[in-house]
Formats: structure tokens, C-alpha cells, sequence
């Protein structure tokens, strides 16, 4: 066994159970805040500013900046994901949708690179692509559902435009609670995960 493997002991470390109320995870976006980001909307839009130049400075939000704070603390520091919702997605076109993603992910971190072009915003749509046969294939560019994984950055951010005719449901699960399952139930398999392993770059290595 490889020592010091702990059992996290965190808020992070959640099950079905300790979510099952939606008030623990769910941040409901005021009017005020809806007004404070339309603002922050035509700021952008007046000064020509465009994905990537968006920022902090100048995409000012007053009063929802502080409960953004507070989500970013839950998501580093708490549970590890909120949810937004209020937002009404369905006054915008999708570029002033992509400016207002762009503008609140400002105040979380900074964005990286998805893929081997650089895109830093990417659009969840099924484009007929077999992600199984298909080296550069994404899954979100497929039909198919997609397993339980990790990307591999510090946090990940979705937002919904337009749903799905049927399907496109979402789960996510504790990394930290899988850890400590397999700590108790399987060690000798969470040995390995402390190991080297592949990893598929979907035929965009560097």
C-alpha cells in the first residue's frame, strides 16, 4: 500500500444524500443581479470589447461580484460546484450569451485553451461525430453519453443556452468520496491511481 493515503475529510468528499437538498447548492440570480450584468452586457458591447479582452475591470459587476466571490470560495474551498439559475438565456443571442459567460467566469479564474487550436469557449452540440472511431473526435460533439470523468483543469463551467430536444442531462459525482470509497472497500485499486497512467489526447498532442 502506499503510505499516507488519508481519507478526505472535507465538504468536498459529498454523496447523493448530503445534496439532496437544492438550497445547499443552488444560487438563484436576483433582478438585481440580471440588471447589473445587462449593464455590464452593453459596457462591452459599446467598447467593441470581444472574447478574449473580456475582463474583470470591464465587465463590471457591483453587488453580484460579491456572490460571485462566494461561489468561487464553495467551488475551491466548499463542495466543489454550484449552480446557477435565473438567468434569462432566452433574451440574449448566443453571442451576447457567450460575452456574459466570458464576463462571470472573469471573476473565477482564468480561461485556458480546450484543444490543440486554442479555443477557449466551446459549444456543446452534437455535430455527428463518433467520438469512439474518431481519433479527434470530441463526446460533446456526439450523441452519445458520455462516462464519468475529469477534465483536466482546475474547474469547469457550463452554461445552458438551448436545450436539448430530449436527453442532455447532466450528473456529476465526488472525486474526493470516490477516493474514499475505494480507500476503504478496494486499496489496492486506488494504489494505482497514485501511479502513472495514459492519458488520450484525443489526437491533439503537442
Amino acid at each position: 500500500m502506499t503510505p499516507n493515503i488519508e481519507p478526505f475529510q472535507s465538504r468536498s468528499a459529498w454523496t447523493a444524500r448530503d445534496m439532496a437538498d437544492p438550497n445547499d447548492w443552488v444560487h438563484r440570480v436576483s433582478d438585481d443581479d440580471i440588471a447589473e450584468i445587462d449593464a455590464a452586457l452593453r459596457h462591452v458591447q459599446a467598447r467593441g470589447l470581444s472574447i478574449p479582452d473580456i475582463t474583470r475591470e470591464t465587465f463590471p459587476l457591483d453587488g453580484f461580484a460579491a456572490s460571485l466571490a462566494e461561489i468561487r470560495h464553495e467551488i475551491e474551498d466548499g463542495c466543489g460546484f454550484v449552480m446557477l439559475r435565473g438567468l434569462p438565456v432566452d433574451r440574449y443571442s448566443r453571442d451576447e450569451a457567450q460575452l456574459i459567460f466570458w464576463g462571470i467566469g472573469a471573476y473565477w479564474g482564468e480561461a485556458v485553451g480546450q484543444n490543440q487550436m486554442g479555443d477557449v469557449v466551446g459549444h456543446v452540440m452534437n455535430v455527428a461525430r463518433d467520438w469512439n472511431t474518431d481519433n479527434h473526435g470530441r463526446g460533446y460533439q456526439s450523441r452519445d453519453a458520455l462516462s464519468f470523468h475529469c477534465d483536466k483543469n482546475d474547474a469547469v463551467a457550463l452554461m445552458c443556452w438551448n436545450g436539448a430536444k430530449s436527453g442532455g442531462l447532466s450528473c456529476i459525482a465526488s472525486s474526493a468520496a470516490i477516493h474514499n470509497a475505494m480507500l476503504e472497500r478496494r486499496p489496492d485499486l486506488l494504489e494505482l491511481l497514485y501511479g502513472p497512467f495514459h492519458v488520450d489526447f484525443r489526437g491533439e498532442e503537442m
